[in-house]
């Protein structure tokens, strides 16, 4: 049986293992998804670490007991939209300015997109307002 001491910090941002150990007879058989799911079972179901998980595997398979702290899962962040439009010139390949042609453009800047805590609640990401044209 696995045995986990698992703390999920800043309000879901990050989950740290302090301990974790398992049953002499069980720790050479000891699978990658069994700690997965330890995980799961707690409420840790995003931003696993794969590099984190594999060190605490390999202790324990090797029959130690493990011991943190290990950042072993952390948010996938909002991601912020930069605001505000990009200017791009329209260059007309005559290179001649006809009326009502517009000479540039305004670009809107693509939008934000929500983050995930590790318990796998949503984080939105801040609103984007296009501009309004004039």
């Amino acid at each position: 049986m696995l045995d986990l001491e698992l703390v999920v910090e800043g309000e879901g941002r990050r989950a740290v293992i302090h301990a974790a150990s398992v049953e002499q007879a069980q720790a050479s058989s000891l699978e990658e998804q069994t700690l997965i799911d330890a995980l799961s079972e707690r409420g840790v179901v995003v931003g696993i670490d794969a590099d984190a998980v594999k060190r605490v595997l390999t202790t324990l398979q090797g029959g130690g007991r493990f011991r943190g702290p290990l950042e072993i899962a952390h948010e996938e962040p909002v991601v912020v939209p930069a605001g505000g439009v990009t200017l791009e010139w329209v260059v007309l390949p005559d290179g001649l300015v006809r009326p009502d042609t517009p000479l540039c453009r305004f670009v809107p800047k693509e939008p934000g997109r929500d983050g995930l805590l590790v318990t796998g609640e949503p984080v939105p990401a801040p609103r984007y307002n296009p501009p309004v044209e004039e």
